[in-house]
């Protein structure tokens, strides 16, 4: 089980600071990486940030802008093969402003990434509770 705080976990992907907005590096070839560097964006509200790390269904997502958000765990689920990964997220966020969908909270959501060969990258392809 890998239990990390979200700027803990994303201190050795790398960070920039460009105009004012802090964006971390992520490896696209992992996809632990890709679960931190969204959950880090999702803090940030980098709205496109997150959406360029899920499948193309997730662009016209509604932003939930939360302040703070905190990753508790990051838990790997059996089944996994050379293009698919699933794991189980248990976060806690406070909503900010006006929420679309979700409370303030703890909650455990699943993920699932796909390897997109042509974006050379993971992909979250799916999410939610349960």
């Amino acid at each position: 089980m890998l239990i990390l705080g979200l700027g803990a976990g994303l201190g050795s992907a790398g960070c920039s600071n460009t105009g004012g907005l802090v964006t971390v590096s992520v490896d696209r070839s992992n996809p632990d990486s890709v679960i931190r560097a969204y959950f880090d964006a999702w803090q940030r509200g980098d709205w496109t940030g997150q959406a360029a790390l899920m499948d193309k269904k997730y662009q016209g997502m509604v932003p939930e802008p939360v302040e703070p958000i905190r990753v508790l765990t990051i838990r790997p689920l059996g089944g996994s093969s050379a293009t698919r990964r699933e794991y189980v997220v248990s976060f806690e966020i406070k909503v900010k402003g006006q929420a679309v969908s979700m409370e303030s909270g703890h909650y455990d959501w699943s993920y699932e990434l796909t390897w997109d060969k042509q974006r050379r990258s993971w992909l979250i392809t799916n999410y939610g509770a349960g």
